[in-house]
C-alpha cells in the first residue's frame, strides 16, 4: 500500500510505469488512490510536456539523463526537481545544462504550473519565449 501522505491510481506501488506512490500533503490514509488538489489531467500534462521536450530536443542522443526520461514519474527524470506546494506536487525546476540537447525546446514548458527555474545552458538549442505569459 502507498503509505500515509502518498497516493497513486492503484493505492499501492506497482512495478510498471507510473506505479510509484506520489507525495500528497493532504493524504490522511494509507492506500489512497486520489489526492485533493491533484488531478489526473495535471499529472498527465506535466508528463506530456516533458516527454515532448525530450523528443523535440533529441533526447535519444543526450549525453546524460536519457535513460531516466520517458519512463516512470516525471519527478524521477534526471534534471527535474519537483516540489510539493500545498496539496500539489509539480515540476519546479528543469536543469538540463550540458545534457547534449539539440534542436528546439518546446515553449509548452511555460505551461508547467509550478515551474520556477530552467537551465538549458551548454546545449545547442533554440528556445522561444512566445508562451512565457502562461508561466
Amino acid at each position: 500500500l502507498c503509505r500515509k501522505g502518498t497516493y497513486n491510481d492503484y493505492g499501492r506501488s506497482r512495478g510498471s510505469n507510473n506505479g510509484e506512490c506520489k507525495a500528497c500533503a493532504n493524504g490522511q490514509f494509507a492506500g489512497a488512490t486520489t489526492c485533493d488538489g491533484i488531478t489526473v489531467e495535471s499529472d498527465n500534462m506535466e508528463k506530456k510536456i516533458l516527454d515532448k521536450l525530450y523528443v523535440e530536443s533529441g533526447g535519444s542522443q543526450w549525453t546524460k539523463g536519457k535513460d531516466t526520461w520517458m519512463n516512470g514519474p516525471v519527478c524521477s527524470y534526471e534534471g527535474v526537481v519537483c516540489a510539493i506546494e500545498g496539496a500539489n506536487e509539480g515540476v519546479e525546476e528543469i536543469n538540463l545544462a550540458g545534457f547534449g540537447l539539440i534542436g528546439n525546446v518546446t515553449a509548452d514548458i511555460f505551461q508547467l504550473p509550478s515551474l520556477k527555474k530552467v537551465d538549458f545552458s551548454q546545449n545547442v538549442v533554440e528556445l522561444s519565449f512566445r508562451d512565457i505569459g502562461k508561466a
